[in-house]
């Protein structure tokens, strides 16, 4: 019972934080990008960094399964062909068993990379900076997941004895495990984050926090809003054309308009365009829009 409490608080702790911090990232990015943060946000609405943190979850978690998936299906054959050029032992000796990459060719593994495969080539569109960056990500994804396979493999011939060295003392055998299994972990971060590189480069980052939020159901696109009047006049500017809306004379209905941000704040935040091809944004009171 007192491990299963220590477990809960643990998790609980770790969901608190990781609102706090990978919720919080999200909505200063966001925030950054339609240059408005909700500083009159109460403490219910503190209950969106949670949607948020989610959403993000479930979105980066797809991303990283197919990009990884894709990396994990090239890189197979060349690991097979590192871990058998690096093996240096006579044929008889423990240290010269060959580590396992039938995983990287697994049935999920190769579901999962075709279909991502196959919506990357429809979907996506990137231009040769992004396409080399994104390229370079795939392989070290596939290299990280190889390594990580032959540094397991490593650590369970260590657990075993059987590879102790006669000339190695075992105090000095046992440290170097540690700095295996050490190494492992920080590999295991690496593999875990190293797709998020884009992000962090500023690149891509909208379509992954587009997608958070809508999962957290706090942007909506192509929806039906009821603006009231003056605060309609900035999306007829935009070009948008209003029609009879059904909440009264001093409200205009807009079709087709992309929420970026709503139930964080007092105000809504819109999606706007513009005569030059770029987006622009205006905040509105809650109390005078309406969405359907």
């Amino acid at each position: 019972m007192q491990k299963f409490k220590e477990i809960w608080e643990l998790a609980t702790a770790v969901i608190r934080w990781g609102a706090l911090i990978i919720g919080g990232v999200c909505l200063l990015v966001v925030c950054m990008t339609t240059g408005w943060f909700p500083e009159d946000m109460t403490l219910g609405e503190g209950v969106a960094l949670y949607f948020i943190f989610v959403g993000f979850l479930l979105v980066y978690a797809v991303y990283w399964l197919g990009i990884t998936s894709v990396g994990l299906l090239i890189a197979r054959w060349p690991m097979e062909f590192i871990d058998r050029f690096e093996k240096k032992a006579p044929s008889h000796a423990v240290n010269y068993a060959f580590s396992s990459f039938k995983l990287m060719w697994a049935g999920a593994v190769w579901v999962v990379g075709c279909v991502a495969t196959v919506y990357a080539s429809l979907v996506v569109r990137l231009n040769f900076t992004s396409g080399m960056l994104f390229g370079i990500i795939v392989l070290c994804q596939g290299a990280f997941g190889g390594f990580l396979l032959a540094l397991r493999r490593r650590l369970q011939l260590d657990a075993s004895g059987l590879s102790l060295p006669g000339h190695v003392s075992p105090e000095r055998h046992s440290k170097k495990i540690s700095e295996r299994r050490a190494g492992m972990y920080v590999l295991l971060a690496a593999w875990i984050v190293m797709p998020m590189l884009p992000m962090v480069l500023g690149q891509h980052h909208d379509a992954l926090m587009g997608s958070a939020f809508r999962l957290a159901q706090l942007r909506k696109d192509h929806a039906t809003v009821h603006v009231a009047s003056p605060w309609s006049q900035p999306l007829r500017n935009a070009g948008l054309k209003p029609s009879e809306s059904f909440l009264g004379s001093s409200y205009e209905r807009f079709d087709d308009v992309t929420v970026r941000m709503r139930s964080v704040g007092s105000r809504v935040v819109l999606e706007l365009p513009s005569g030059r091809r770029e987006t622009r944004f205006v905040n509105v009171p809650r109390q005078f829009i309406e969405i359907e």
